[in-house]
């Protein structure tokens, strides 16, 4: 793993885009560790990503140009440059999702404020704005536009340029726990009403709130805003929410011509006003079918009531007409195939309503063909009937030519005949193609029917899926719960074994040092004697030493004695002087023989209290250096036994195998159970060795 401190770690599930597939693919089957370091100097941070092993997976650095996006269900999206790919992180819950998402904008801020380009007044005057998404809010709230009032919380931190090296550390998250500048407390909303670019404010960074940071949030959601202002060379870190939105009503057509960020709320409004309307069309084409299947009965109810007033007489161009005009001045019953063979709904087949059109076509085609036929043949009888009547009013100019008449009448029946044939022709066409439009408009509502029952049907699936996935999370739910209480008795009942275990391990110490310290007591003791018996010595030697000044005292008197008598006989008192110096000067010399022993035993004394303060240096020293090595030794032990118990843990719960929460908490209890005696017999052992080395 990389070195440099730790500032930021989680565990999240990560995914990287696969342009080949197009979707996110998990990287690892666990969860891999995310953490957030800082280098040596803490000038520079990176964002590390590394798998169970402890192995680098991703490192990219934290700069003001790196993004990670929130998305829905605790994803978060971000862009790798050296790859060139991008890549997905999923967290536990949305408050660790949140937890991370500011802890990297607090990064972003510093590493940005410290940065020679956030107050370069070279490049522009206009205050540098960089915006952090913390949480994402209420998805199906509005976001806010131009014209908005927005009501929000903050938390604000404000200072200069020089004021910098003061206020920032090397961590910073730390930022959170400097002295705020300004801060909205309990249900205090400061409001602020979103204007255009041109219009300022007298406050910059109301006017930066105003016109930029504040855009396309949506309700309950979380930014940071880092702002500097080249030209007064100042910064502000603001973390703020949006509590409160006032629409304003009146710029909707501002809003309509400056569209607001698109986000999921608007497609999934779209989509569902694409499918009201879908269902209205559908509901007004089986409206207009049964209304035209009505109206082609009238026109036939219509044409025979003519026939019947015209006394069986009947004008075939104008029929003729009258069923073209209904055939091309009715709309309905044409243009149902042209909306359906539009329409994109879950089920359909556009093959079924396109080979619908070709019979429509077909039929009308049939319908065209045989009214052709008809309609040149009563042009042809009119033809015929014109000439037979100039005839015929020549020849009643003609009163005396009855072959004339006769031979007229015949041709009137025949023509009568051939008028009554065309007239049944005729109604044979138009039944015809009634029935062409009945069966035509059946097929169109069948179809419209299977339409909106599969929509239906898809709808109730919709239904059940729903509350399947809804009683599901409730499951998991409860599920979480329950593992996360056990888990808790789990920390507490190891916690309290651990406890225990600390307390032995004491206690056993504490006995250890007892025995020490008894038997340096006890050589101290023994000192002690020595050192007593050592003083009664020199006591002793004193004591002879006085009376040795007493002999020699005495012996001085007795010399005087012997100067006085050796005036009597100083003969003999020469010979005895001689005996007498030679003794003084042997008790001289054991006199001073005596000294030096005294001195010898005094420095004796001295020394051996110099080697009992060595001696109670080297027990305290001893006895420190005997508890880091047991508590190195500890130390070695513990980490031995939860290395122990965790690839136990590993070995367990590695496969594939699902369990469920009670399997989990039984195999946990059992491993703990095997695993505690292991640790008695070994901490046995420990004891055991250390008793003896002592």
């Amino acid at each position: 793993m990389a070195d440099g401190a730790l500032l930021y770690s989680c565990a999240v599930y990560l995914y990287a885009y696969d342009a080949d597939q197009g979707s996110y693919l998990q990287q690892t089957d666990a969860a891999v560790g995310c953490a957030l370091l800082a280098s040596d100097a803490g000038d520079s941070f990176s964002l590390l990503l590394y798998d169970t092993q402890k192995t680098p997976l991703l490192q990219l650095p934290v700069t003001p140009s790196a993004r990670f996006v929130p998305q829905k269900d605790n994803y978060v999206n971000f862009y790798e440059r050296s790859k060139q790919r991008n890549y997905a992180m999923r967290f536990k819950d949305a408050a660790t999702s949140e937890n991370f998402l500011t802890s990297v904008a607090y990064t972003k801020a510093q590493v940005f404020l410290h940065s020679t380009k956030a107050f370069d007044q070279g490049r522009s005057s206009k205050p540098i704005v960089m915006i952090d998404q913390l949480s994402l809010g209420k998805e199906d709230a509005a976001p806010l536009v131009i014209g908005d009032v927005a009501g929000i919380t903050l938390k604000k931190w404000q200072g200069t340029v020089d004021s910098r090296r003061d206020f920032f550390t090397s961590n910073p998250m730390e930022i959170a726990k400097q002295q705020k500048y300004e801060e909205t407390s309990g249900s205090e909303v400061r409001r602020i009403k979103l204007v255009e670019g041109e219009a300022r404010d007298a406050d910059p960074f109301v006017h930066v709130l105003a016109t930029e940071a504040l855009l396309g949030m949506q309700k309950m959601t979380k930014r940071l805003v880092t702002v500097t202002f080249p030209d007064t060379q100042e910064w502000m870190i603001v973390e703020m929410e949006l509590v409160k939105v006032k629409k304003n009503t009146r710029s909707s057509t501002n809003n309509n011509a400056r569209p607001a960020p698109v986000d999921n709320t608007a497609e999934e409004t779209e989509t569902q006003g694409e499918h009201e309307e879908l269902v209205k069309r559908m509901a007004s084409l089986s409206r207009m079918g049964s209304q035209s299947s009505g109206l082609i009965a009238s026109v036939k109810t219509m044409l025979d009531s003519r026939v019947e007033a015209n006394g069986g007489e009947f004008d075939t161009p104008m029929s003729r007409s009258s069923s073209l005009s209904q055939q091309t001045a009715d709309p309905r019953a044409g243009y149902v195939p042209v909306l359906l063979a539009g329409l994109q709904l879950p089920g359909e087949r556009p093959g079924s309503l396109r080979s619908l059109a070709v019979e429509t076509n077909e039929v009308q085609t049939n319908v065209h063909s045989e009214v052709a036929p008809q309609s040149s043949s009563s042009s042809l009888a009119a033809k015929v009937i014109e000439p037979l009547k100039a005839s015929s009013t020549a020849l009643n100019v003609d009163v005396g030519s009855n072959e004339a008449n006769g031979e007229l009448e015949s041709n009137m029946e025949d023509l009568q005949s051939q008028q009554e044939s065309l007239q049944v022709e005729n109604r044979t066409l138009l039944d015809k193609l009634q029935n062409g439009n009945h069966l035509q408009q059946e097929k169109f509502r069948l179809e419209l029917r299977s339409v909106q029952h599969q929509l239906s049907h898809t709808q109730e699936q919709m239904m059940v899926y729903q509350e399947e996935n809804f009683q599901l999370r409730t499951e998991l739910a409860a599920k979480d719960e329950q593992l996360a209480k056990e888990k808790v008795k789990l920390q507490e009942d190891t916690h309290k074994q651990l406890e225990q275990l600390q307390r032995q391990v004491e206690d056993e110490v504490r006995q250890g040092s007892k025995t020490s310290i008894e038997r340096m007591a006890t050589e101290k003791a023994a000192l002690e004697a020595r050192v007593a018996e050592m003083t009664a010595q020199q006591q002793q030697w004193e004591i002879e030493r006085d009376m040795m000044n007493k002999r020699l005292s005495q012996a001085e008197s007795q010399q005087v004695q012997l100067q006085d008598e050796t005036a009597k006989s100083q003969a003999t008192q020469n010979s005895r002087v001689q005996e007498l110096l030679s003794q003084v000067q042997e008790l001289e010399n054991e006199s001073v023989v005596l000294k030096k022993r005294a001195e010898s035993y005094h420095s004796e004394a001295q020394h051996l209290e110099e080697l009992l303060v060595s001696k109670d240096q080297e027990m305290a020293q001893m006895q420190t250096a005997k508890n880091d090595q047991e508590y190195a030794a500890l130390s070695e032990l513990f980490k031995e036994f939860m290395n122990d118990i965790y690839f136990h843990f590993q070995d367990a719960f590695d496969e594939d195998t699902e369990f469920t929460g009670k399997e989990i908490v039984m195999a946990i209890r059992k491993i703990l159970k095997q695993n505690t005696m292991d640790i008695l017999g070994k901490l046995e052992e420990f004891y055991h060795q250390q008793a003896l080395r002592h």
